[in-house]
Protein backbone atom coordinates (compact mmCIF):
# COMPACT_ATOMS: atom_id res chain seq x y z
CA UNK A 1 0.00 0.00 0.00
CA UNK A 2 0.78 3.41 -0.91
CA UNK A 3 -0.43 6.99 -0.44
CA UNK A 4 -2.40 8.20 -3.24
CA UNK A 5 0.01 10.52 -4.59
CA UNK A 6 -2.99 12.71 -5.65
CA UNK A 7 -4.46 12.64 -2.33
CA UNK A 8 -1.69 11.84 0.29
CA UNK A 9 -4.72 10.87 2.90
CA UNK A 10 -5.70 8.28 0.67
CA UNK A 11 -4.15 5.02 0.67
CA UNK A 12 -4.11 3.25 -2.52
CA UNK A 13 -2.23 -0.26 -4.03
CA UNK A 14 0.80 -0.14 -6.03
CA UNK A 15 1.45 -2.69 -8.67
CA UNK A 16 5.03 -2.48 -10.25
CA UNK A 17 5.08 -4.77 -13.30
CA UNK A 18 9.24 -5.75 -13.87
CA UNK A 19 10.85 -6.70 -16.56
CA UNK A 20 11.19 -10.48 -15.38
CA UNK A 21 7.04 -10.67 -15.47
CA UNK A 22 5.53 -12.85 -17.10
CA UNK A 23 2.20 -11.33 -20.08
CA UNK A 24 0.02 -13.02 -17.30
CA UNK A 25 1.55 -11.12 -14.19
CA UNK A 26 -1.02 -9.88 -11.52
CA UNK A 27 -2.05 -9.52 -8.35
CA UNK A 28 -4.94 -11.16 -6.06
CA UNK A 29 -7.17 -9.39 -3.93
CA UNK A 30 -7.17 -11.35 -0.68
CA UNK A 31 -5.77 -14.42 1.21
CA UNK A 32 -6.51 -17.85 -0.50
CA UNK A 33 -9.76 -18.35 1.59
CA UNK A 34 -11.58 -15.24 -0.41
CA UNK A 35 -13.73 -12.21 -0.12
CA UNK A 36 -15.50 -12.11 3.02
CA UNK A 37 -18.41 -12.63 0.83
CA UNK A 38 -19.38 -13.79 -3.04
CA UNK A 39 -19.52 -11.18 -4.84
CA UNK A 40 -23.81 -11.47 -5.77
CA UNK A 41 -23.53 -11.58 -9.69
CA UNK A 42 -26.87 -11.71 -11.15
CA UNK A 43 -28.81 -11.91 -14.85
CA UNK A 44 -29.06 -8.28 -15.13
CA UNK A 45 -26.00 -7.25 -12.16
CA UNK A 46 -23.01 -8.61 -14.09
CA UNK A 47 -20.71 -5.94 -13.48
CA UNK A 48 -17.17 -4.34 -11.48
CA UNK A 49 -15.54 -1.38 -11.55
CA UNK A 50 -12.51 0.05 -10.52
CA UNK A 51 -10.20 2.94 -9.72
CA UNK A 52 -6.78 2.98 -11.77
CA UNK A 53 -3.95 4.74 -12.31
CA UNK A 54 -1.88 3.67 -15.29
CA UNK A 55 1.62 5.66 -16.87
CA UNK A 56 0.33 4.70 -20.36
CA UNK A 57 -3.22 4.86 -22.08
CA UNK A 58 -4.51 1.88 -24.28
CA UNK A 59 -3.47 -0.38 -21.08
CA UNK A 60 -5.38 -3.79 -20.95
CA UNK A 61 -6.56 -4.38 -17.46
CA UNK A 62 -7.43 -7.81 -17.05
CA UNK A 63 -10.09 -8.57 -14.27
CA UNK A 64 -10.74 -11.92 -13.37
CA UNK A 65 -12.99 -13.73 -10.41
CA UNK A 66 -12.96 -17.23 -9.48
CA UNK A 67 -14.30 -20.10 -6.78
CA UNK A 68 -11.72 -20.05 -3.67
CA UNK A 69 -9.95 -23.37 -3.82
CA UNK A 70 -11.41 -24.23 -7.72
CA UNK A 71 -9.50 -22.35 -10.15
CA UNK A 72 -11.59 -24.28 -12.71
CA UNK A 73 -14.75 -21.80 -11.99
CA UNK A 74 -13.24 -18.57 -13.25
CA UNK A 75 -14.34 -15.74 -15.56
CA UNK A 76 -12.59 -12.85 -16.93
CA UNK A 77 -13.22 -9.19 -18.35
CA UNK A 78 -10.62 -6.36 -19.74
CA UNK A 79 -10.84 -2.94 -20.36
CA UNK A 80 -8.48 -0.53 -21.54
CA UNK A 81 -7.45 2.80 -20.03
CA UNK A 82 -7.90 5.71 -21.70
CA UNK A 83 -5.94 8.41 -20.22
CA UNK A 84 -1.41 8.73 -18.60
CA UNK A 85 -0.71 9.69 -15.37
CA UNK A 86 -3.99 10.48 -14.01
CA UNK A 87 -6.87 8.35 -12.60
CA UNK A 88 -9.96 7.36 -14.11
CA UNK A 89 -12.78 4.57 -13.12
CA UNK A 90 -12.40 1.74 -15.28
CA UNK A 91 -16.12 -0.75 -15.71
CA UNK A 92 -15.46 -4.46 -16.19
CA UNK A 93 -18.62 -6.62 -17.70
CA UNK A 94 -18.24 -10.12 -16.99
CA UNK A 95 -21.00 -10.65 -19.39
CA UNK A 96 -18.83 -10.13 -21.55
CA UNK A 97 -15.77 -12.55 -21.03
CA UNK A 98 -11.95 -12.30 -22.30
CA UNK A 99 -12.03 -14.22 -25.67
CA UNK A 100 -11.04 -18.11 -24.91
CA UNK A 101 -12.11 -17.84 -21.48
CA UNK A 102 -15.16 -19.40 -19.50
CA UNK A 103 -18.57 -17.55 -19.31
CA UNK A 104 -20.02 -16.57 -16.61
CA UNK A 105 -22.45 -18.77 -14.69
CA UNK A 106 -24.56 -17.51 -12.22
CA UNK A 107 -24.96 -21.15 -10.00
CA UNK A 108 -21.12 -20.66 -8.85
CA UNK A 109 -19.84 -18.65 -6.41
CA UNK A 110 -17.28 -16.03 -7.38
CA UNK A 111 -15.32 -15.03 -4.40
CA UNK A 112 -11.75 -14.36 -5.09
CA UNK A 113 -10.81 -11.62 -7.44
CA UNK A 114 -7.77 -11.06 -9.11
CA UNK A 115 -6.16 -7.78 -11.67
CA UNK A 116 -3.72 -7.38 -13.84
CA UNK A 117 -2.00 -4.42 -15.97
CA UNK A 118 -0.94 -4.54 -19.32
CA UNK A 119 -2.33 -8.43 -19.85
CA UNK A 120 -0.75 -9.96 -22.87
CA UNK A 121 2.46 -8.21 -22.61
CA UNK A 122 5.52 -9.32 -20.49
CA UNK A 123 7.66 -7.34 -18.81
CA UNK A 124 10.62 -7.96 -21.06
CA UNK A 125 8.54 -6.48 -23.95
CA UNK A 126 6.78 -3.35 -22.11
CA UNK A 127 9.89 -2.64 -19.13
CA UNK A 128 8.90 -1.96 -15.87
CA UNK A 129 6.28 -0.51 -15.56
CA UNK A 130 3.86 0.76 -12.00
CA UNK A 131 0.56 0.57 -11.75
CA UNK A 132 -1.87 1.92 -9.14
CA UNK A 133 -5.29 0.90 -8.09
CA UNK A 134 -8.27 1.58 -5.53
CA UNK A 135 -11.75 1.16 -4.88
CA UNK A 136 -12.69 -2.27 -6.38
CA UNK A 137 -17.02 -2.36 -6.19
CA UNK A 138 -19.58 -4.23 -7.17
CA UNK A 139 -21.49 -2.85 -9.61
CA UNK A 140 -20.73 0.34 -12.23
CA UNK A 141 -22.89 1.65 -14.95
CA UNK A 142 -21.25 0.81 -18.38
CA UNK A 143 -24.38 2.89 -19.67
CA UNK A 144 -22.98 6.03 -21.52
CA UNK A 145 -19.79 4.37 -21.57
CA UNK A 146 -20.51 1.99 -24.58
CA UNK A 147 -18.96 2.17 -27.70
CA UNK A 148 -21.22 4.01 -29.95
CA UNK A 149 -20.76 5.65 -33.32
CA UNK A 150 -20.22 7.92 -33.45
CA UNK A 151 -16.55 7.50 -32.41
CA UNK A 152 -15.01 10.69 -30.90
CA UNK A 153 -12.62 9.78 -28.25
CA UNK A 154 -13.87 12.53 -26.33
CA UNK A 155 -15.68 10.42 -23.41
CA UNK A 156 -14.04 8.88 -21.03
CA UNK A 157 -14.65 5.16 -21.72
CA UNK A 158 -12.55 2.48 -22.77
CA UNK A 159 -12.90 2.50 -26.57
CA UNK A 160 -11.07 -1.10 -26.84
CA UNK A 161 -7.96 0.44 -28.97
CA UNK A 162 -6.04 -2.52 -30.12
CA UNK A 163 -3.03 -1.89 -32.20
CA UNK A 164 -1.32 -5.29 -34.25
CA UNK A 165 1.49 -6.02 -36.32
CA UNK A 166 3.27 -3.26 -35.23
CA UNK A 167 1.11 -0.31 -34.49
CA UNK A 168 1.14 1.39 -31.03
CA UNK A 169 -2.09 3.70 -30.69
CA UNK A 170 -3.47 5.63 -27.74
CA UNK A 171 -5.79 8.15 -27.31
CA UNK A 172 -3.82 11.61 -26.67
CA UNK A 173 -4.30 15.76 -27.24
CA UNK A 174 -5.14 16.17 -30.87
CA UNK A 175 -1.72 18.30 -31.84
CA UNK A 176 -3.41 20.94 -33.98
CA UNK A 177 -5.99 21.40 -30.86
CA UNK A 178 -5.02 20.32 -27.72
CA UNK A 179 -9.37 20.11 -26.16
CA UNK A 180 -9.98 17.74 -28.69
CA UNK A 181 -9.14 13.94 -28.23
CA UNK A 182 -7.79 11.96 -31.23
CA UNK A 183 -6.40 8.30 -31.77
CA UNK A 184 -2.29 8.75 -32.42
CA UNK A 185 -1.06 5.69 -34.52
CA UNK A 186 2.75 4.99 -34.75
CA UNK A 187 3.49 2.41 -36.64
CA UNK A 188 6.90 1.18 -35.80
CA UNK A 189 9.94 0.48 -37.75
CA UNK A 190 9.45 -3.09 -39.17
CA UNK A 191 5.78 -3.04 -38.72
CA UNK A 192 4.20 -5.79 -40.89
CA UNK A 193 2.25 -4.52 -43.95
CA UNK A 194 -0.78 -5.59 -42.41
CA UNK A 195 -0.39 -3.42 -39.27
CA UNK A 196 -3.75 -1.49 -37.72
CA UNK A 197 -5.65 -0.62 -35.01
CA UNK A 198 -9.24 -1.51 -33.96
CA UNK A 199 -11.69 0.35 -32.03
CA UNK A 200 -14.54 -1.95 -30.04
CA UNK A 201 -12.00 -4.75 -30.61
CA UNK A 202 -14.22 -6.99 -27.27
CA UNK A 203 -17.35 -5.98 -26.76
CA UNK A 204 -18.07 -3.98 -30.22
CA UNK A 205 -20.45 -1.19 -31.19
CA UNK A 206 -23.48 -0.99 -28.61
CA UNK A 207 -25.22 -1.34 -32.14
CA UNK A 208 -24.32 -3.23 -35.42
CA UNK A 209 -23.37 -0.74 -38.09
CA UNK A 210 -26.61 0.27 -39.99
CA UNK A 211 -25.68 -0.45 -43.29
CA UNK A 212 -28.67 -0.35 -46.24
CA UNK A 213 -28.57 -0.72 -49.40
CA UNK A 214 -28.52 3.17 -50.07
CA UNK A 215 -26.10 3.53 -46.84
CA UNK A 216 -23.20 2.24 -47.76
CA UNK A 217 -20.23 4.79 -46.96
CA UNK A 218 -18.02 5.39 -43.10
CA UNK A 219 -15.74 7.98 -43.19
CA UNK A 220 -12.88 9.12 -40.72
CA UNK A 221 -10.67 11.90 -40.08
CA UNK A 222 -7.53 11.62 -40.53
CA UNK A 223 -4.10 13.40 -40.30
CA UNK A 224 -0.52 11.67 -42.35
CA UNK A 225 2.98 13.26 -42.92
CA UNK A 226 2.33 12.55 -46.43
CA UNK A 227 -0.08 12.74 -49.46
CA UNK A 228 -1.31 9.66 -51.19
CA UNK A 229 -0.77 7.93 -48.23
CA UNK A 230 -2.99 4.05 -48.53
CA UNK A 231 -5.53 3.84 -45.96
CA UNK A 232 -7.41 0.51 -45.32
CA UNK A 233 -10.63 0.53 -43.12
CA UNK A 234 -12.28 -2.92 -42.27
CA UNK A 235 -15.66 -3.53 -40.39
CA UNK A 236 -16.09 -7.01 -39.05
CA UNK A 237 -18.06 -8.94 -36.71
CA UNK A 238 -16.14 -8.75 -32.83
CA UNK A 239 -17.46 -12.33 -32.63
CA UNK A 240 -16.87 -13.59 -35.61
CA UNK A 241 -13.33 -12.34 -37.68
CA UNK A 242 -14.36 -13.96 -40.90
CA UNK A 243 -17.47 -11.46 -41.74
CA UNK A 244 -15.69 -8.57 -42.89
CA UNK A 245 -15.43 -5.96 -45.39
CA UNK A 246 -12.18 -3.93 -46.81
CA UNK A 247 -12.12 -0.54 -48.17
CA UNK A 248 -8.99 1.37 -49.00
CA UNK A 249 -8.48 4.96 -50.38
CA UNK A 250 -5.26 7.31 -50.26
CA UNK A 251 -4.94 10.70 -48.24
CA UNK A 252 -4.36 13.90 -50.36
CA UNK A 253 -2.97 16.10 -48.73
CA UNK A 254 0.29 16.16 -46.19
CA UNK A 255 0.28 16.88 -42.48
CA UNK A 256 -3.34 18.28 -42.20
CA UNK A 257 -6.36 17.22 -41.38
CA UNK A 258 -8.77 15.40 -43.75
CA UNK A 259 -11.73 13.39 -44.28
CA UNK A 260 -11.84 10.16 -46.31
CA UNK A 261 -15.05 8.53 -46.79
CA UNK A 262 -15.11 4.78 -47.72
CA UNK A 263 -17.99 3.49 -49.45
CA UNK A 264 -18.44 -0.59 -48.57
CA UNK A 265 -20.67 -1.06 -51.96
CA UNK A 266 -17.43 -2.01 -53.49
CA UNK A 267 -15.86 -3.38 -50.55
CA UNK A 268 -14.46 -6.54 -50.27
CA UNK A 269 -15.35 -9.02 -49.51
CA UNK A 270 -18.71 -7.76 -50.86
CA UNK A 271 -20.65 -6.22 -47.72
CA UNK A 272 -23.08 -8.48 -46.72
CA UNK A 273 -26.22 -6.64 -45.46
CA UNK A 274 -27.61 -9.97 -43.58
CA UNK A 275 -24.49 -9.66 -41.50
CA UNK A 276 -23.41 -7.66 -38.07
CA UNK A 277 -20.74 -5.42 -38.78
CA UNK A 278 -19.74 -4.11 -35.09
CA UNK A 279 -15.95 -3.26 -35.14
CA UNK A 280 -13.49 -1.19 -37.08
CA UNK A 281 -9.88 -0.83 -37.90
CA UNK A 282 -7.60 0.80 -39.61
CA UNK A 283 -4.44 0.24 -41.25
CA UNK A 284 -2.35 3.56 -42.16
CA UNK A 285 0.21 2.92 -45.33
CA UNK A 286 -1.11 -0.96 -45.95
CA UNK A 287 0.55 -2.89 -48.00
CA UNK A 288 3.65 -0.66 -47.62
CA UNK A 289 7.12 -2.57 -46.98
CA UNK A 290 8.94 -2.41 -44.04
CA UNK A 291 9.89 1.54 -42.94
CA UNK A 292 13.37 2.06 -41.72
CA UNK A 293 12.04 4.10 -38.62
CA UNK A 294 8.64 5.22 -37.13
CA UNK A 295 5.76 6.83 -38.66
CA UNK A 296 3.17 8.98 -37.03
CA UNK A 297 -0.66 8.90 -37.68
CA UNK A 298 -3.58 10.68 -36.19
CA UNK A 299 -7.33 9.69 -36.98
CA UNK A 300 -10.47 11.02 -35.24
CA UNK A 301 -14.29 11.01 -35.59
CA UNK A 302 -15.31 7.05 -36.94
CA UNK A 303 -18.78 8.01 -38.54
CA UNK A 304 -21.78 5.95 -40.38
CA UNK A 305 -22.39 7.94 -43.73
CA UNK A 306 -20.67 10.49 -45.37
CA UNK A 307 -21.23 11.09 -49.14
CA UNK A 308 -18.76 8.74 -51.20
CA UNK A 309 -15.94 9.83 -52.83
CA UNK A 310 -15.76 10.25 -56.63
CA UNK A 311 -15.57 6.87 -57.62
CA UNK A 312 -13.80 5.75 -61.05
CA UNK A 313 -13.36 9.13 -61.62
CA UNK A 314 -9.95 8.93 -62.62
CA UNK A 315 -10.31 10.54 -66.60
CA UNK A 316 -7.12 10.98 -68.63
CA UNK A 317 -5.34 13.49 -68.86
CA UNK A 318 -4.24 13.18 -65.73
CA UNK A 319 -2.66 16.28 -64.13
CA UNK A 320 -3.30 15.64 -60.29
CA UNK A 321 -4.54 18.79 -60.34
CA UNK A 322 -8.39 18.00 -58.93
CA UNK A 323 -9.27 16.64 -55.38
CA UNK A 324 -10.02 12.87 -56.02
CA UNK A 325 -8.28 9.85 -55.57
CA UNK A 326 -6.18 9.09 -57.62
CA UNK A 327 -5.25 5.57 -56.39
CA UNK A 328 -1.07 5.96 -56.25
CA UNK A 329 0.03 2.39 -55.58
CA UNK A 330 3.57 1.58 -55.15
CA UNK A 331 5.69 -1.92 -55.39
CA UNK A 332 8.74 -2.77 -55.53
CA UNK A 333 10.42 0.05 -52.95
CA UNK A 334 9.08 3.23 -54.72
CA UNK A 335 7.57 5.69 -52.50
CA UNK A 336 5.16 8.06 -53.82
CA UNK A 337 3.23 11.39 -53.52
CA UNK A 338 1.73 14.16 -54.63
CA UNK A 339 3.72 17.21 -54.15
CA UNK A 340 3.95 20.93 -55.30
CA UNK A 341 6.31 20.89 -58.79
CA UNK A 342 9.78 22.17 -57.12
CA UNK A 343 10.00 24.27 -60.86
CA UNK A 344 6.40 25.90 -60.65
CA UNK A 345 4.72 25.87 -57.08
CA UNK A 346 1.14 26.38 -58.41
CA UNK A 347 1.84 23.00 -60.17
CA UNK A 348 0.81 19.68 -58.61
CA UNK A 349 2.83 16.70 -59.62
CA UNK A 350 3.97 13.03 -58.11
CA UNK A 351 7.22 12.72 -56.44
CA UNK A 352 8.31 9.50 -56.30
CA UNK A 353 11.18 7.79 -54.45
CA UNK A 354 13.16 4.94 -56.03
CA UNK A 355 14.57 3.56 -52.60
CA UNK A 356 17.92 1.71 -51.66
CA UNK A 357 17.98 -2.16 -52.84
CA UNK A 358 14.63 -1.53 -55.26
CA UNK A 359 14.34 -4.57 -57.25
CA UNK A 360 14.36 -3.58 -61.22
CA UNK A 361 10.95 -3.47 -61.63
CA UNK A 362 9.65 -1.12 -58.78
CA UNK A 363 7.12 1.04 -60.07
CA UNK A 364 3.86 3.15 -59.40
CA UNK A 365 0.06 2.52 -60.66
CA UNK A 366 -2.22 5.54 -60.93
CA UNK A 367 -5.85 4.42 -60.86
CA UNK A 368 -4.68 0.98 -59.33
CA UNK A 369 -8.73 -0.16 -58.08
CA UNK A 370 -11.19 2.15 -59.95
CA UNK A 371 -9.21 2.06 -63.61
CA UNK A 372 -9.32 5.35 -65.39
CA UNK A 373 -13.19 6.65 -66.19
CA UNK A 374 -12.92 5.02 -69.81
CA UNK A 375 -10.82 2.48 -71.36
CA UNK A 376 -7.84 3.88 -73.51
CA UNK A 377 -9.32 4.17 -76.91
CA UNK A 378 -6.43 2.43 -78.51
CA UNK A 379 -7.27 1.90 -82.19
CA UNK A 380 -5.04 2.10 -85.74
CA UNK A 381 -3.05 4.62 -86.09
CA UNK A 382 -3.74 5.96 -82.63
CA UNK A 383 -1.33 3.86 -80.01
CA UNK A 384 0.60 6.91 -78.18
CA UNK A 385 0.73 8.11 -74.67
CA UNK A 386 2.93 10.55 -73.37
CA UNK A 387 4.06 11.31 -69.44
CA UNK A 388 5.64 14.80 -68.43
CA UNK A 389 9.04 13.54 -66.16
CA UNK A 390 11.89 14.81 -64.41
CA UNK A 391 14.91 12.80 -64.12
CA UNK A 392 18.06 13.85 -62.03
CA UNK A 393 20.18 11.63 -64.82
CA UNK A 394 19.53 11.96 -68.63
CA UNK A 395 19.15 8.68 -70.47
CA UNK A 396 16.98 6.74 -67.53
CA UNK A 397 15.05 4.34 -68.93
CA UNK A 398 11.41 4.76 -68.42
CA UNK A 399 8.78 2.14 -69.13
CA UNK A 400 5.11 2.61 -69.43
CA UNK A 401 2.57 -0.09 -69.01
CA UNK A 402 -1.28 -0.60 -68.87
CA UNK A 403 -3.28 -3.00 -68.22
CA UNK A 404 -7.45 -4.57 -67.49
CA UNK A 405 -8.04 -3.10 -63.60
CA UNK A 406 -8.35 -6.94 -61.97
CA UNK A 407 -6.70 -8.66 -65.06
CA UNK A 408 -2.27 -8.69 -65.34
CA UNK A 409 -2.53 -10.74 -67.80
CA UNK A 410 -4.05 -8.27 -70.61
CA UNK A 411 -1.47 -5.84 -70.53
CA UNK A 412 0.96 -3.81 -72.78
CA UNK A 413 4.31 -2.20 -72.05
CA UNK A 414 6.45 0.27 -73.79
CA UNK A 415 10.08 2.41 -72.97
CA UNK A 416 11.87 5.28 -73.96
CA UNK A 417 14.48 6.82 -72.22
CA UNK A 418 14.77 10.68 -70.95
CA UNK A 419 17.27 12.99 -72.69
CA UNK A 420 17.56 15.95 -70.19
CA UNK A 421 18.82 15.70 -66.79
CA UNK A 422 17.49 18.10 -63.69
CA UNK A 423 14.83 19.50 -66.48
CA UNK A 424 10.99 18.18 -67.50
CA UNK A 425 10.32 17.16 -70.63
CA UNK A 426 7.67 14.93 -72.56
CA UNK A 427 7.97 11.26 -73.21
CA UNK A 428 6.18 9.83 -75.64
CA UNK A 429 5.34 5.63 -75.91
CA UNK A 430 4.01 4.14 -78.64
CA UNK A 431 2.05 1.20 -77.97
CA UNK A 432 2.58 -0.63 -81.38
CA UNK A 433 6.29 -0.94 -80.81
CA UNK A 434 6.04 -3.01 -77.09
CA UNK A 435 9.08 -3.71 -75.01
CA UNK A 436 10.52 -7.11 -76.65
CA UNK A 437 9.07 -9.94 -74.64
CA UNK A 438 6.36 -8.76 -73.48
CA UNK A 439 2.63 -8.58 -75.21
CA UNK A 440 1.20 -6.83 -77.96
CA UNK A 441 -1.13 -4.32 -78.23
CA UNK A 442 -4.54 -6.02 -78.77
CA UNK A 443 -7.77 -3.53 -80.06
CA UNK A 444 -10.12 -6.13 -78.71
CA UNK A 445 -8.74 -6.16 -75.01
CA UNK A 446 -9.65 -3.20 -72.10
CA UNK A 447 -6.70 -1.19 -70.96
CA UNK A 448 -7.94 0.51 -67.89
CA UNK A 449 -5.19 1.70 -65.55
CA UNK A 450 -1.58 2.59 -66.19
CA UNK A 451 2.00 2.39 -63.74
CA UNK A 452 4.81 4.01 -64.37
CA UNK A 453 8.43 2.55 -64.18
CA UNK A 454 11.26 4.74 -63.59
CA UNK A 455 14.75 3.49 -64.47
CA UNK A 456 13.51 0.50 -65.51
CA UNK A 457 15.27 -2.85 -65.19
CA UNK A 458 18.24 -1.37 -62.65
CA UNK A 459 18.59 -2.66 -59.18
CA UNK A 460 18.54 -0.07 -56.47
CA UNK A 461 21.37 2.03 -56.58
CA UNK A 462 23.42 2.68 -53.23
CA UNK A 463 21.25 5.68 -52.08
CA UNK A 464 17.58 6.97 -52.57
CA UNK A 465 16.72 8.52 -56.04
CA UNK A 466 13.88 11.16 -56.38
CA UNK A 467 11.89 11.41 -59.86
CA UNK A 468 8.43 13.66 -60.59
CA UNK A 469 6.39 12.88 -63.63
CA UNK A 470 2.99 14.80 -64.25
CA UNK A 471 0.37 15.08 -67.51
CA UNK A 472 -0.53 11.19 -68.13
CA UNK A 473 -2.08 11.64 -71.11
CA UNK A 474 -3.36 9.58 -74.48
CA UNK A 475 -2.70 10.78 -77.97
CA UNK A 476 -0.10 13.90 -79.12
CA UNK A 477 0.50 16.43 -76.23
CA UNK A 478 -0.17 19.86 -76.52
CA UNK A 479 2.04 22.20 -74.71
CA UNK A 480 0.45 24.54 -72.25
CA UNK A 481 -3.07 22.30 -72.53
CA UNK A 482 -2.32 19.33 -71.59
CA UNK A 483 -4.71 17.67 -74.19
CA UNK A 484 -7.68 19.66 -73.18
CA UNK A 485 -7.56 20.53 -69.94
CA UNK A 486 -6.50 24.18 -68.80
CA UNK A 487 -7.66 27.39 -68.10
CA UNK A 488 -9.59 27.54 -71.85
CA UNK A 489 -11.43 24.77 -73.86
CA UNK A 490 -9.66 24.06 -77.02
CA UNK A 491 -11.15 23.92 -80.58
CA UNK A 492 -13.62 26.77 -80.38
CA UNK A 493 -15.16 25.72 -77.09
CA UNK A 494 -15.26 28.91 -75.16
CA UNK A 495 -16.74 29.46 -71.90
CA UNK A 496 -17.43 32.42 -69.23
CA UNK A 497 -19.48 32.84 -66.19
CA UNK A 498 -22.11 35.06 -65.54
CA UNK A 499 -20.11 36.71 -62.49
CA UNK A 500 -16.74 36.35 -61.63
CA UNK A 501 -14.59 35.06 -59.18
CA UNK A 502 -16.35 34.51 -56.06
CA UNK A 503 -19.52 32.71 -57.27
CA UNK A 504 -22.37 33.38 -55.60
CA UNK A 505 -24.79 31.40 -54.70
CA UNK A 506 -26.89 31.21 -57.97
CA UNK A 507 -24.44 30.90 -60.89
CA UNK A 508 -24.82 30.37 -64.84
CA UNK A 509 -21.84 28.60 -67.12
CA UNK A 510 -22.38 30.06 -70.35
CA UNK A 511 -20.64 27.83 -72.97
CA UNK A 512 -20.14 27.94 -76.95
CA UNK A 513 -20.44 24.29 -78.01
CA UNK A 514 -18.41 23.78 -81.55
CA UNK A 515 -20.73 20.26 -82.05
CA UNK A 516 -23.69 19.13 -80.28
CA UNK A 517 -22.96 16.97 -77.65
CA UNK A 518 -23.70 16.68 -73.28
CA UNK A 519 -22.01 18.64 -70.86
CA UNK A 520 -21.13 17.47 -67.07
CA UNK A 521 -20.56 20.20 -64.07
CA UNK A 522 -18.78 18.50 -61.17
CA UNK A 523 -17.83 20.10 -58.10
CA UNK A 524 -15.53 19.22 -55.49
CA UNK A 525 -14.65 20.44 -52.09
CA UNK A 526 -11.77 20.91 -50.86
CA UNK A 527 -11.14 17.67 -49.31
CA UNK A 528 -11.83 16.02 -53.00
CA UNK A 529 -15.26 15.27 -52.23
CA UNK A 530 -17.81 15.22 -54.75
CA UNK A 531 -20.69 17.88 -53.32
CA UNK A 532 -22.75 18.44 -56.58
CA UNK A 533 -23.06 17.46 -60.38
CA UNK A 534 -25.15 19.16 -63.44
CA UNK A 535 -25.88 17.02 -66.62
CA UNK A 536 -27.34 18.78 -69.44
CA UNK A 537 -27.76 17.69 -72.96
CA UNK A 538 -27.36 16.63 -75.68
CA UNK A 539 -26.78 20.21 -76.97
CA UNK A 540 -26.66 21.06 -80.56
CA UNK A 541 -23.45 23.23 -81.49
CA UNK A 542 -23.72 27.20 -80.30
CA UNK A 543 -24.16 28.67 -77.28
CA UNK A 544 -25.78 27.44 -74.17
CA UNK A 545 -26.06 28.26 -70.74
CA UNK A 546 -25.83 25.70 -67.69
CA UNK A 547 -27.60 26.82 -64.53
CA UNK A 548 -25.91 25.74 -61.51
CA UNK A 549 -27.76 26.23 -58.34
CA UNK A 550 -24.76 26.32 -55.20
CA UNK A 551 -27.13 27.39 -52.51
CA UNK A 552 -26.80 23.66 -50.90
CA UNK A 553 -23.38 24.76 -50.57
CA UNK A 554 -21.09 26.93 -47.69
CA UNK A 555 -19.12 29.66 -48.65
CA UNK A 556 -15.48 28.57 -49.51
CA UNK A 557 -13.42 27.09 -52.21
CA UNK A 558 -13.94 24.52 -54.61
CA UNK A 559 -12.87 22.89 -57.53
CA UNK A 560 -14.95 22.30 -60.59
CA UNK A 561 -14.84 20.30 -63.33
CA UNK A 562 -16.22 20.76 -66.81
CA UNK A 563 -16.57 18.64 -69.11
CA UNK A 564 -17.88 19.28 -73.23
CA UNK A 565 -17.80 16.50 -75.84
CA UNK A 566 -14.03 14.80 -75.51
CA UNK A 567 -12.88 18.00 -73.81
CA UNK A 568 -12.48 19.29 -69.95
CA UNK A 569 -12.06 22.61 -68.40
CA UNK A 570 -10.74 22.37 -64.43
CA UNK A 571 -10.49 25.60 -62.35
CA UNK A 572 -11.15 26.44 -58.57
CA UNK A 573 -13.99 28.57 -57.78
CA UNK A 574 -14.19 30.48 -54.80
CA UNK A 575 -18.29 30.54 -53.28
CA UNK A 576 -19.65 33.48 -51.71
CA UNK A 577 -22.86 33.28 -49.66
Amino acid sequence: MVADPDDAANMVAQTVKGVTAPLWGGTTMSTPAGLASAIPFAADATTMSARVWSPDAGVPVRLKVETAGDPTRSVETEATTTTSGAWETLVFDFANEAGGTAAIDLSYTYDLASIFFNFGTDGATAGEKTYLWDDVAFGGSTSGGGIALPVTFGEMIDYEIQGFGGNVSQVVADPTAAANKVVETVREAGAMTWAGTTVANLNGFTAPIPFAADATTMSVDVWSPTAGTPVLFKVEDHTDGGISSEVQVSTTTAGAWETLVFDFAGGSPALDLANSYTKASVFFNFGAAEAPEAVTYYWDNVVFGGDPPPSNDIALPVTFEEMIDYELTDFGGNVSRLIADPTDAANTVVETVRGIDAPLWAGTTVAEVSGFTEPLPFAEGATTMNVRVWTPVAGTPVRLKVEKVGDPTISVEAQVSSTQSGAWEVLTFDFANQVEGTAAINFANTYSKASIFLNFGQEGAAETTTYYWDDLAFGAYIPGVANGTGTSFPEGVALDQNVPNPYSATTSFRIALPTAGSVTLHVFNVLGQRVATVVDGPMEAGTHVLPFNASGLASGTYVYRLNAGEVMLTKSMVLVR
